[in-house]
C-alpha cells in the first residue's frame, strides 16, 4: 500500500476522535475492542467526514503507524491522492445505501511497487440512538486469489481460442471437455461428445497393435504421441499428430487424460501433391520421365518370358517445328500447344494406353498386349487428328507430330533401351520429312549414334585447337593475279586424323557449335591476315563462310567491328559469304542485318548463287559486293549450252548490279576462257589452286607470278598448291 507515516500530532482532531471512539467502545463493551483489534483481516472505522476513528493491528502493519497516529486523518493523509479519491468514493456509497457495501479495492506499495488487491466489505455503524457514528471498513488480502482466478481465467481462453484440438476425458475415459478447435476438426459439437468415450472418432485404419503401444507408453511415461487417424462426424478421415498426457493427484491417482493434437491434413495434401508433382509434369499434368521409365519396365519384365500376344509398343511424340512457335508467338502460345496436345493425345489413346511427357515438346503413348500392326494403323490416324489446327492469338496455327515406334522384345528388351530406340526413330522421321511415323531401324540409331560421337568430339575440338584454317586462292580470270582468298575450315582430329567438312559442319549447322566455329574462324582469318600484311605482303582480301545461326546473332556487328579493330584491319579487308539459300530463310529483315555487318566494314558475297530460287526484285535490294556463281553451273559449262546461258545469265546480272562475280570449282582453261569470254572477273578452282594450309599458301603465293603466256608459271604455282587434295 503506498502508505504514508503519520505523525503523532493530530492538529486537534484527536479530541473529537477519542469522544466519538469513547461512545463505540462504552456501547460495545471491552469485549468488542478485542475482537476488533485482533481480526486477522484489516478493519478500521472512519467517521462521515473520513477521518479515522480506529483501526485494527492488521491494518496498523498495513500503513505502517499506530491507531494513535492515525485518528483524525484522512486517507488523503495516508495514501495517493488516486487511491484517496477511490476509497471516498467507496465510503460514500455505503453511507448512501445504507447496507453492507462489497467491492474490490488496491492499494501499491510505494517502497516495493508492488500492488495488492483486497475484497473490501463496508457498512454504516450506528449508535444505539442511530446516531451514524461513521463508516465500518474490513478488507481481505486475495491477491493470490486474484491471480489464480487470472489464471484459470486464461486457462479457459487459451483453451478454447488454442488452434490444436484438445481433449480431456476423466480417469474413466469419458469426455469432460473439448474446445473449439476439437468440435472445428472433428465436426463434432460439444454436447454430442461430453459424457461420451473417444472411441466414437476411431477410423478403423488403426488396429489393435497402435492402441496395445499407446496404453503401455502411457503407464510408464504418462505421455504418447503418436499420428492418429480419426473419422470425423461427416464420415471423412483425418490425421492427427496428437500428444496424450495422464494427469495425476497430489496421491498419484490418475484423474484425466489430455489429448491435444494437430491436424495434419493440409500437410498430408500437400505432401501428396508434392509426391504429384515429382512425378507429373507441372503444365499437362501427365506422367514424367521418371514415372514412364517405371511403368515401362513394368510392362516389360510382367511380360518377359510370357506367352502373351502383342508385347509392348511405345510411341515417342514430337511436336515439329515447336520452336518457331515460342520464338514467334511467345512461351505462352507454346504452352497453349503443349496442353491442346497433351489432350488430344489423352482422348486419342484412350483408357487402354498409358500417355506420358518426355520434356520438352516430346510425348509417350505406351500400349500393352495391343498388336504392333494395330497400334501402327491408329498411330497413323493420329498423325492426322493431333495436325487439327489450334488457336492461336487469333489465328488458327496447324502443327504437325513426328512418331517414332519401337516394340519390345524386337526393338529393345529393357525399358531403357526400348525408349532411346523409340527416341532414335523419332529422330528419323524429323529427318525424312516430319509428319510421319517411323519404326526403330538398326541402321539408322547407328547413323545417329555416330552423329552424337562426332557433334561430342566437335564440342571439344573447338577449344581444343583442332580446327584450322586454309586458304584456297581468287584470282583475277584475265590476268590471273591473286585478288583474294577464300578461308576454308579443316578439322584435324588427334585420332581419325583429317575430317572432312561434309561430315562435321551439316552437324555443326544444327546446333549453336556453328556460331563457336565461325568466330573461331573469323578470329583466326583476321590475325593470318594481319600476320601477311606485317610481312609486307599487302592486305589480302579474304572470305568467311557464315553459318545460318551465326548470321542471326544480333551480336555478330559489333563483333566484327571489334575484330577489326583489334587486329587492325582496315575496311573491306574481310569479306562473309552467305548462301543464297539461307537469306531465303532467314527470319526477321536480313537488309537490316545486311546493311549492319556492312557498317561493320566487312564485304558481302552472296555464296552458290542460282541454287536459291531467289527473285530478282529481292537480290536488288540486298546491300552486298558480290555473287559467286555455283560450281555445279561451271562443271559443264564447256559442254552443257544450258549450263553456259545460266553462267552468262548470272554474269550479266551481277555486272548490271555494279557487283563482282566470282565463279567456283574453275578446274580446266576452256572453262576459264568461256568465264572470262562472259566477263566473270574472278574465279578458284583446282585449275589455280586446292586449299591449303597457310606455310602451302604462302610458298604458293611465292612462287605464283604469272604473266601472258607464260603456262609455264601457272603450272608450276598451281603444281605447288596441289598438295592436298583430299581435302579441297
Amino acid at each position: 500500500m503506498d502508505a504514508q507515516g503519520v505523525g503523532a500530532d493530530a492538529r486537534g482532531a484527536s479530541g473529537v476522535a477519542a469522544q466519538d471512539g469513547g461512545s463505540l467502545w462504552a456501547a460495545g463493551a471491552d469485549l468488542a475492542r478485542i475482537l476488533f483489534r485482533g481480526l486477522p483481516d484489516l478493519a478500521w472505522l472512519k467517521d462521515p467526514q473520513g477521518r479515522y476513528l480506529s483501526c485494527n493491528a492488521a491494518f496498523e502493519r498495513i500503513v505502517g503507524c499506530s491507531e494513535a497516529e492515525l485518528r483524525g486523518r484522512t486517507d488523503v493523509d495516508v495514501f495517493s491522492a488516486e487511491e484517496a479519491a477511490f476509497f471516498r468514493s467507496n465510503d460514500r456509497g455505503a453511507l448512501e445505501r445504507d447496507g453492507l457495501h462489497v467491492n474490490e479495492e488496491w492499494l501499491t506499495f510505494r517502497d516495493t511497487g508492488e500492488c495488492r488487491r483486497y475484497e473490501v466489505l463496508k457498512t454504516p455503524l450506528r449508535g444505539q440512538d442511530e446516531v451514524l457514528i461513521g463508516v465500518l471498513g474490513v478488507a481481505r488480502d486475495i491477491t493470490r486469489q486474484h491471480h489464480q482466478d487470472e489464471a484459470l481465467r486464461l486457462a479457459a481462453r487459451i483453451f478454447e481460442s488454442a488452434g490444436e484440438s484438445i481433449l480431456v476425458t476423466d480417469a474413466a475415459g469419458d469426455i469432460v471437455a473439448v474446445n473449439a478447435a476439437f468440435s472445428r476438426i472433428s465436426g463434432y459439437p460439444a454436447q454430442e461428445v461430453i459424457g461420451r468415450n473417444p472411441r466414437l472418432l476411431r477410423s478403423g485404419r488403426q488396429g489393435p497393435a497402435f492402441a496395445a503401444r499407446m496404453w503401455r507408453q502411457l503407464a510408464v511415461h504418462d505421455r504418447f504421441q503418436g499420428e492418429f487417424w480419426n473419422r470425423a462426424r461427416d464420415g471423412r478421415l483425418y490425421p492427427l499428430l496428437q500428444t496424450i498426457t495422464v494427469l495425476r493427484d497430489e496421491v498419484g491417482r490418475i484423474t484425466h487424460y489430455v489429448g491435444v493434437g494437430a491436424d495434419l491434413s493440409r500437410l498430408h495434401e500437400a505432401e501428396q501433391r508434392s509426391h504429384h508433382l515429382r512425378l507429373h509434369d507441372t503444365l499437362t499434368d501427365l506422367p514424367n520421365r521418371q514415372v514412364i521409365a517405371t511403368r515401362l519396365h513394368e510392362a516389360i519384365e510382367t511380360r518377359r518370358g510370357s506367352d502373351r500376344t502383342g508385347g509392348v509398343t511405345l510411341l515417342v511424340i514430337g511436336l515439329d517445328g515447336f520452336k518457331s512457335i515460342n520464338d514467334s508467338l511467345g512461351h505462352a502460345a507454346g504452352d497453349r500447344v503443349l496442353v491442346e496436345m497433351a489432350e488430344r493425345l489423352r482422348v486419342l489413346a484412350g483408357g487402354q494406353s498409358f500417355v506420358g511427357r518426355l520434356g520438352g515438346d516430346e510425348f509417350v503413348v505406351m500400349r500393352v498386349d495391343a498388336g504392333l500392326e494395330r497400334v501402327q494403323a491408329q498411330a497413323h490416324d493420329w498423325l492426322a487428328a493431333l495436325a487439327e489446327p489450334i488457336e492461336l492469338q487469333g489465328h488458327a496455327v496447324t502443327i504437325t507430330v513426328s512418331i517414332g515406334l519401337g516394340h519390345f522384345p524386337e526393338d529393345g528388351d529393357s525399358a531403357d533401351t526400348l525408349l532411346r530406340h523409340a527416341e532414335s526413330a523419332l529422330r528419323g522421321a524429323k529427318g525424312e520429312g516430319r509428319n510421319t511415323l517411323r519404326r526403330y531401324d538398326p541402321l539408322q540409331h547407328q547413323a545417329s549414334l555416330e552423329r552424337l560421337l562426332l557433334l561430342s568430339s566437335l564440342r571439344r575440338a573447338v577449344p581444343a585447337g583442332e580446327l584450322h584454317a586454309w586458304y584456297q586462292p581468287k584470282l583475277d580470270l584475265h590476268s590471273r593475279e591473286l585478288v583474294g582468298a577464300e578461308a576454308l575450315v579443316r578439322w584435324l582430329h588427334p585420332e581419325l586424323g583429317w575430317v572432312s567438312p561434309a561430315q562435321f559442319i551439316p552437324v555443326a549447322e544444327q546446333t549453336d557449335l556453328i556460331v563457336a566455329i565461325g568466330e573461331r574462324m573469323l578470329d583466326t582469318v583476321a590475325a593470318q591476315v594481319a600476320r601477311w600484311h606485317a610481312q609486307g605482303r599487302g592486305w589480302l582480301p579474304v572470305a568467311v563462310n557464315l553459318g545460318a545461326r551465326h548470321f542471326a546473332d544480333a551480336g555478330l556487328p559489333a563483333r566484327l567491328q571489334a575484330l577489326r579493330e583489334r587486329h587492325g584491319l582496315p575496311p573491306g579487308v574481310l569479306e562473309l559469304e552467305i548462301t543464297e539459300s539461307m537469306l531465303m530463310t532467314a527470319g526477321g529483315a536480313p537488309e537490316q542485318r545486311l546493311a549492319e555487318l556492312r557498317q561493320a566494314g566487312v564485304k558481302l558475297s552472296i555464296d552458290d548463287f542460282g541454287t536459291g530460287y531467289s527473285s530478282l526484285s529481292y537480290l536488288k535490294r540486298l546491300p552486298v559486293d558480290t555473287l559467286k556463281i555455283d560450281r555445279s553451273f561451271v562443271a559443264a559449262i564447256e559442254s552443257d549450252r544450258r549450263d553456259l546461258s545460266i553462267a552468262t545469265t548470272i554474269i550479266a546480272l551481277a555486272r548490271g548490279l555494279g557487283l563482282t562475280v566470282v565463279a567456283e570449282g574453275v578446274e580446266t582453261e576452256g572453262q576459264r576462257e568461256l568465264l572470262e569470254q562472259e566477263g566473270c572477273a574472278q574465279g578458284q578452282g583446282w585449275l589455280f589452286a586446292h586449299a591449303m594450309p597457310p606455310a602451302e599458301f604462302e610458298a604458293w603465293w611465292q612462287v605464283w607470278a604469272p604473266s601472258p603466256g607464260r603456262q609455264d608459271h601457272f603450272d608450276a604455282a598451281a603444281a605447288a598448291g596441289a598438295a592436298p587434295n583430299q581435302l579441297a
